[in-house]
């Protein structure tokens, strides 16, 4: 249904993306996982802004002792490609420990292609880019739980993942012709130079109790994260003037782009058996914030050595305050299946740059009803109905008001921090015949 999927991993969400998601999850052994749900329609118990998770839930240790597993893996297209890690589980009495390591490095190049027509009149702008991108991934981790009576578990756990990742970038925009030089078309060569470095601390404290034979319980969670991180960009550009000569455009090009996001969230919840299936309510308070100082100088070297000069600065601060309250009802009745929910939630947003002072850009209380029915008509066929509200946040990259380069070799991407949250509907009805033909229509009202 072309919705980004939130990852959990023993009910603690991995705030990881892209190519760092795929290093996280290669990492794990097959070994030590239980089970892996896949879900379009994560229903009320989950932030307004999820519209698709995956849950992967670890084994615990069955036998007193310990227990090692060690992971190594190689690939290679372009480039080798190397995964490897160890973890070692222990139990001893009420006490359960994990501690592990998982090291990834990685080479991949490709090669894009744009082109734009900008009116009929004027040449075709098409521009060749060819990518190297080398990262390497370090995270260490390490959990302890209490198992105090089978019904009252404990669990704290905590992680550090240092990463970094160099991506050139090379562009053109075509060969140097002599009918390109009669119309003084602007021949150039470019290459950009993006190194990135991250640092995350991750750490989580769940404690759950259970009662009535486990018919109720009730689940407390903490966690808190920080990711500290930089983007240096060296840019540089080189023309053909009139007589076929490249020169290069001085002087040369350097943005830093430091950024600190801190994330804390608080959360609650009551579980019980009801009506023949499982009722769950809560409260949860989460607080995201961005910060960082942008600057680019100019360089009258390659080497960034001499005539250092401050050509552009600001900066940025974004803060999300969030206060939820849900409740949801889900259950199997006969050859119907319902999961009816509604969450309420107060969002608070606050953006501050150089030019524009702290304001709240963003204050709403806003309900987000879910909706899932699934009739299982006969042993082949099954319609099912979803219907969510849900918030769709910008990413901090389209907030960044930063004047800046990216992958892109030759465009400037600007942000703009007054971008709010938006609102959608989502609905879809699909039908499924023995597993293996779907068919689904919906619509996304924003």
């Amino acid at each position: 249904e072309n919705k980004a999927a939130r990852v959990f991993s023993d009910g603690r969400q991995v705030f990881m993306a892209g190519e760092e998601l795929m290093k996280y999850l290669e990492n794990i052994p097959a070994a030590n996982i239980e089970k892996v749900e896949i879900s379009s329609h994560p229903g009320a118990k989950y932030d307004s802004g999820i519209g698709a998770v995956i849950l992967i839930t670890t084994t615990n240790m069955k036998y007193q002792g310990v227990k090692g597993t060690i992971n190594l893996s190689n690939g290679y297209g372009a480039s080798p490609r190397y995964n490897t890690g160890i973890t070692l589980d222990a139990k001893k009495g009420k006490f359960i420990s994990q501690l592990g390591y998982n090291y990834g490095r990685s080479k991949t190049q490709g090669i894009t292609e744009i082109h734009t027509a900008v009116n009929p009149r004027n040449l075709p702008w098409a521009v060749s880019q060819n990518n190297i991108n080398e990262s390497q991934s370090h995270r260490a981790y390490g959990s302890f739980g209490v198992d105090f009576n089978k019904n009252n578990l404990l669990t704290l756990y905590a992680e550090y993942a240092p990463n970094t990742s160099t991506n050139v970038v090379m562009g053109n925009n075509g060969a140097l012709t002599p009918q390109r030089q009669s119309q003084q078309d602007s021949v150039w060569q470019s290459l950009n130079n993006i190194r990135r470095t991250s640092s995350t601390f991750a750490s989580q404290a769940i404690y759950e109790s259970k009662w009535d034979s486990t018919r109720q319980s009730v689940k407390f969670t903490l966690a808190y994260s920080k990711n500290k991180g930089t983007n240096r960009v060296d840019n540089e550009v080189a023309y053909f003037d009139p007589g076929g000569v490249l020169k290069e455009k001085l002087p040369f090009y350097r943005a830093l782009l430091p950024n600190q996001t801190d994330f804390v969230t608080v959360s609650g919840q009551y579980v019980r058996a009801l009506w023949g299936g499982e009722w769950i309510s809560g409260l949860r308070y989460y607080h995201t914030g961005l910060s960082n100082e942008n600057v680019a100088y100019t360089y009258l070297n390659r080497e960034r050595t001499i005539g250092e000069t401050l050509s552009n600065g600001i900066a940025f601060e974004y803060n999300e305050f969030n206060y939820g309250a849900f409740t949801s009802w889900e259950a199997q009745v006969k050859s119907w299946y319902f999961q009816l929910g509604l969450r309420v939630e107060q969002n608070e947003v606050f953006s501050q740059t150089t030019s524009v002072p702290k304001g709240k850009l963003y204050n709403k209380l806003s309900p987000f009803p879910t909706l899932f029915v699934q009739k299982k008509i006969n042993a082949k066929n099954v319609i099912a109905f979803n219907y969510s509200k849900q918030i769709s946040r910008p990413d901090y990259s389209l907030l960044n008001p930063f004047s800046r380069f990216t992958d892109n070799t030759v465009a400037n991407f600007v942000g703009n921090s007054q971008i709010r949250p938006a609102r959608t509907h989502n609905l879809n009805l699909s039908w499924t015949h023995q597993n293996r033909l779907v068919f689904s229509a919906g619509a996304v009202i924003l």
